[in-house]
């Protein structure tokens, strides 16, 4: 449920041919987010939605999680970055945030701080295969790579695209939040 694998030409999701039998993450997405939306489920049933939206909906944003079928997102891509040995997917996962990210609460913080009003309120919140085609699109444009020895220069080419997937990806989780728990009701604490 954590990705979706893509061929190279790819236009627009149709689930029948994308998503195999066992799922992937824009069904995933779409069930969690009815799951926390569900009042009748109990609390903890809608908590556990709530981690796997937060989750997979960052997970849509990261390219490689649309990577394609034949090498599984980048996993069976092995690269050394900075002359590690790792592969494609989980230089985008980790290493490449964990390169400017040591503190993830002051990396946020710091994200509200940069935000423009305008990209909050004009970022697209469009739907999740939106999203899985962006990041399809920075898959095939700037992560899947000919060299297997990465360094500073796809460091440095690469850690603007994260950031922007990484704050793209809070504000539109911030959206599908506030939509799925929204009430028509005030909270006790608005009526005191």
């Amino acid at each position: 449920m954590h990705y979706i694998n893509l061929p190279v030409s790819w236009d627009a999701y149709e689930e029948a041919r994308d998503c195999p039998e066992q799922g992937c993450i824009l069904q995933a997405i779409d069930t969690f987010t009815e799951r926390l939306k569900n009042r009748g489920l109990s609390d903890e049933e809608r908590a556990e939605a709530l981690l796997f939206l937060v989750h997979f909906v960052e997970d849509v944003h990261q390219p490689m999680h649309t990577g394609l079928r034949a090498d599984r997102g980048g996993n069976d891509v092995e690269v050394r970055f900075y002359g590690f040995p790792t592969n494609l997917h989980a230089l985008w996962d980790t290493y490449l945030p964990a390169g400017f990210i040591h503190d993830w609460q002051s990396f946020a913080l710091s994200q509200v701080d940069q935000l423009d009003r305008r990209e909050v309120t004009q970022t697209p919140l469009a739907n999740p295969s939106t999203w899985a085609g962006e990041s399809h699109r920075l898959a095939h444009t700037v992560a899947y790579t000919d060299q297997s020895e990465l360094g500073e220069g796809y460091y440095r080419k690469n850690k603007p695209v994260v950031e922007l997937r990484l704050r793209q990806g809070g504000i539109r989780l911030a959206r599908v939040l506030n939509e799925a728990l929204a009430t028509s009701q005030k909270p006790d604490y608005m009526e005191r």
